[in-house]
């Protein structure tokens, strides 16, 4: 690959970029294999998923909270889905964060 026009095809893949330095070293066979093998496995899925996150952002740009998919309330509100609580002297890091930040006057 020497320009941006240059095509490169692996696995039924092509690939078309600038080259860049040292791309040998990263494009090696076995990543383009990874590629290859990670695009045919989601190549039916990703049109749905991508139709879907332009649908969520729209939701998102008209005024829908963005934080929490409605879908997932159940999950939320089910009270055995919780975490263990921090560990002793984790629950207050604040003093450990003033403490020899080079900033802070004592």
């Amino acid at each position: 690959m020497n320009s941006f026009t240059d095509n490169f095809t692996i696995n039924g893949i092509t690939l078309t970029a600038h080259a860049v330095r040292r791309q040998n070293e990263n494009l090696t066979p076995e990543a383009l294999k990874f590629i290859s093998t990670l695009h045919w496995k989601t190549e039916k899925r990703r049109p749905e998923l991508l139709k879907t996150q332009q649908t969520r952002r729209a939701a998102i740009r008209s005024g829908q909270d963005p934080r929490f998919l409605p879908a997932t309330a159940q999950i939320r509100d089910d009270p055995s889905w919780r975490v263990a609580p921090p560990a002793p002297g984790l629950e207050d890091r604040r003093v450990e964060a003033l403490a020899g930040c080079g900033r802070c006057v004592h």
